[in-house]
């Protein structure tokens, strides 16, 4: 299970920098596109570390666990304030 991590890590990079792109290519659409794109992102990267907690199962993987979700909890929040425009 361990060995997805490192996939699902790339697949939340490459889905942001995706992100990235289309909102500079439409910056009409910037804020709304970029926020998608990122929580997204986040959510890869809170899979990589469930994969990873699972493999180790230590306190440092739990805290990176932890520390991941409470960030993606923060920022899709205020990305989805952002998005709708208050």
């Amino acid at each position: 299970m361990a060995a997805l991590a490192p996939l699902a890590t790339a697949a939340g990079a490459v889905i942001l920098l995706s992100g990235l792109v289309r909102a500079a290519v439409a910056p009409s659409d910037a804020a709304p596109v970029f926020a998608r794109s990122v929580i997204l992102a986040l959510e890869f990267l809170l899979a990589a570390g469930l994969l990873r907690l699972g493999a180790t199962m230590t306190f440092t993987g739990l805290a990176t666990v932890v520390g991941v979700i409470a960030t993606r909890r923060l920022v899709a929040t205020g990305l989805g304030r952002l998005s709708r425009g208050g």
